[in-house]
């Protein structure tokens, strides 16, 4: 079968892209305080707070992962949502008002998005509870509900609060998450700030340290066993089809290994979210059964 020279698809090419340009300089200037609203993301971290803050009806689309049961805390909501795959063309039929998209999102995407005039928001990824604050208060004025952003974080607050009253004093007992790649976060990390909330000290922030890079690197087993922790987490990806190290997790020589050892799902620590909170109160119970005296025999 023949195909046709780059040279013959150019015109036709460039009368697509023509209308687009033309489509979208009729379309309105975009305005978020308007009472019909369209909103999109082609991130992770953005579908998450479109879910959280605006209604459903003002969610034009979400990206293709915000349905992933391995990936996104909140992808049971995302199922009956549209999904893009992060084309400008996609987007622009869409007509949205305002984009969210991450740092690395598609390059090309948002600068087709922001010649044709469409707003596009470029969000990073919390590094703590910290961060997860302030970026639910900064996203949540651009979509013009500040009070809506206020009150998730007024809970946001709360229940660190609680967790903070709840953890004993003393020493915390060390832990570390193991990731299905066998890499170890670190510290500065969302998933340390999981585990100081819960009120353990994070092996990885010495470990991965060690390491080139310092945030997430693979640790050796031997250099686990080393450090003594008190309790290991490994994470669960793809857990019908599950990976090599996952496998290994659950059936090789960590099973022998004298310390407590729990799984959690990957989407717990994949994407900062309010949802993740879920995952240090579990943690907390674990810590306290950990840090419990021994009854004494009779």
């Amino acid at each position: 079968m023949r195909r046709n020279p780059p040279s013959k698809l150019l015109p036709g090419v460039t009368a697509f892209l023509l209308g687009v340009v033309s489509a979208a300089s009729a379309r309105p200037a975009a305005n978020i305080g308007q009472d019909t609203r369209r909103f999109a993301s082609i991130c992770l971290t953005g579908d998450q707070l479109l879910l959280q803050l605006v209604p459903r009806e003002e969610i034009a689309a979400l990206s293709w992962l915000a349905a992933d049961p391995d990936l996104s805390p909140r992808w049971r909501e995302a199922r009956s949502l549209p999904a893009v795959r992060g084309g400008a063309e996609e987007l622009l039929a869409l007509k949205p008002d305002l984009v969210l998209a991450g740092a690395y999102s598609t390059p090309q995407t948002k600068a087709m998005l922001r010649k044709l005039g469409i707003p596009v928001l470029e969000i990073g990824i919390p590094n703590d509870f910290a961060d997860l604050r302030e970026q639910i208060l900064s996203v949540g004025a651009s979509l013009g509900v500040k009070e809506r952003a206020e009150a998730i974080v007024r809970e946001l607050d709360g229940r660190l609060v609680h967790f903070s009253k709840a953890r004993e004093s003393g020493s915390p007992p060390k832990a570390l998450f193991v990731f299905a790649d066998g890499s170890v976060p670190g510290g500065g990390t969302f998933p340390d700030a999981v585990l100081r909330a819960a009120g353990f000290e994070n092996l990885g922030a010495i470990l991965a340290s060690k390491k080139p890079g310092g945030r997430e690197r693979p640790v050796a087993l031997e250099s686990i066993l080393l450090s003594r922790p008190d309790l290991v987490i490994f994470t669960a990806y793809h857990e019908g089809d599950p990976t090599f190290n996952g496998h290994f997790a659950e059936r090789g020589i960590w099973r022998r290994l004298p310390f407590r050892k729990e799984t959690v799902p990957f989407r717990q620590l994949a994407t900062p979210d309010v949802e993740n909170l879920s995952l240090v109160e579990r943690l907390q119970t674990v810590r306290e059964e950990l840090t419990k005296p021994e009854e004494k025999t009779r």
